[in-house]
Order: structure tokens, then C-alpha cells, then sequence
């Protein structure tokens, strides 16, 4: 039953993405579940252990935090330090760095040169020579060369000499 509902679910968002439908300038999961309600699909209340905002940097940043705590992975990166509790994709190329804590590092990263700390660094996104903290880094983002509390769109760059 769980299983159909999420099958049911990702058909309603893609059809949202597909027809480009938004509610106030963005895809809503609650238009999806609204679809899915109209279809006849039945839903039954449960209690969770933790509500996880992503609404803000800092409510995301706390998020990531909380995620860590409770499943982080540590893995060998030679000449770097690793300081968990932090997740690194092991598709991410890490070098001469200093990760962590509370940092989460998606799939083709690469950090060169930077010490990164509380932070998640988004898919095939490159930071180096750059001191971050409390940042979001988006999908592809280049930083270069920054100490600050950053949050940079997916594609953008930002370098500092």
C-alpha cells in the first residue's frame, strides 16, 4: 500500500514538472498529494519522531545536522582530515582538505585546498582555496577562494583572489 502511494505520488509530481504547473512561483508536493486525493487515493495519519524544515539556509543546515547525527558515514580521503559527523559521496574527490563537522558532500564533487565546516555542497560542484561555513553550495556551483557563509545557485561562480 506505502509502496503504491509513492508510485502514485512521483506520476502526480511529474505530471506538475511536465504541465509546469506551480503555486506561488513553485512545484508544491501538497498540489501532488491534492491530485492524489481527487484519484481516490487514501491516506491515514502517523506520528513522526522529528519535523525536518528546509525552508531557510539555517533550518536546512540544522536539517542536514540532525540527519547526521543519526547516519553519518566517514571514509578514507588521504591527505585530507575528516572530522565527523559527515557524508561524502564516494564519487566525491576530496584533496587537501579539512571536511567537517556537519558537512554533506554530493556525488562528483571536488574539493581542493578548503576546509569546509556545517555545510552541504550540492552534485558535481567544485570548491577550492575556500574557508565555508554554515553554506549551501548548488548543483555545478564553482567557489573559489571565499571565507563567508555562502549560499550559491546551482551553475553559479564565485571566486575571490
Amino acid at each position: 500500500y506505502y509502496l503504491e502511494n509513492i508510485e502514485s505520488l512521483k506520476m502526480q509530481l511529474a505530471k506538475i514538472v511536465e504541465t509546469g504547473q506551480k503555486t506561488d512561483g513553485e512545484i508544491q508536493l501538497t498540489d501532488a498529494l491534492e491530485m492524489m486525493i481527487k484519484e481516490g487515493c487514501e491516506f491515514s495519519p502517523f506520528l513522526v519522531d522529528g519535523w525536518y524544515d528546509c525552508g531557510k539556509r539555517e533550518t536546512f543546515l540544522e536539517t542536514n545536522r540532525q540527519l547526521l547525527m543519526e547516519n553519518s558515514e566517514v571514509s578514507d580521503h588521504p591527505g585530507s582530515v575528516i572530522i565527523p559527523p559527515v557524508h561524502i559521496s564516494p564519487s566525491a574527490i576530496i584533496e587537501e582538505s579539512v571536511i567537517g563537522p556537519y558537512v554533506s558532500i554530493s556525488e562528483g564533487v571536488r574539493i581542493h585546498r578548503s576546509i569546509i565546516k556545517d555545510s552541504i555542497i550540492g552534485p558535481r560542484a567544485t570548491v577550492e582555496f575556500s574557508l565555508l561555513e554554515m553554506s549551501l553550495v548548488g548543483e555545478k556551483a564553482f567557489v573559489q577562494g571565499t571565507y563567508s557563509h555562502i549560499n550559491v545557485a546551482k551553475y553559479t561562480e564565485l571566486g575571490y583572489s
